[in-house]
C-alpha cells in the first residue's frame, strides 16, 4: 500500500513539477491538488487523494497507534479503486496531450 501511494505522489510531484503547477517543497498533498486544479484529474478526486501522502507516512513512521494504523490499512486494502482510477485519469491526459 505505501508503495503503491507513493508511485502516485511521484507521478503527480513530477507533472505538478514539470509543468510549473506548484512550487517545489510544498506538501506532497499540494501536488496532487495542483493536478486537479489544472484539471488533469477531478477536483472532487484530488480532495479524495489528497490525504494519500500522510497516510502513507503513517505507515512508514507508524505516527499513531498501531491498532488504528492496523484497522485503517485493513479497510484500504478492500478497496483499491482509487489507485485504478487515478491511472486512468494520468493516462487519459497523457493520451490527450499528444
Amino acid at each position: 500500500m505505501a508503495c503503491a501511494i507513493q508511485d502516485v505522489v511521484r507521478v503527480c510531484v513530477h507533472l505538478a513539477s514539470a509543468l510549473s503547477l506548484w512550487k517545489v517543497r510544498e506538501s506532497e498533498a499540494e501536488a496532487i491538488l495542483a493536478l486537479s486544479e489544472a484539471e488533469i484529474i477531478p477536483k472532487e478526486f484530488g480532495e479524495k487523494i489528497k490525504g494519500m501522502p500522510a497516510f502513507r507516512n503513517r505507515i512508514v513512521h507508524d505516527y499513531l497507534p498501531n491498532e488504528f494504523d492496523a484497522v485503517k490499512l485493513f479497510e484500504s486494502l478492500q478497496n483499491l479503486d482509487d489507485f485504478k482510477t487515478f491511472s486512468i485519469y494520468i493516462l487519459d491526459w497523457l493520451f490527450k496531450s499528444e
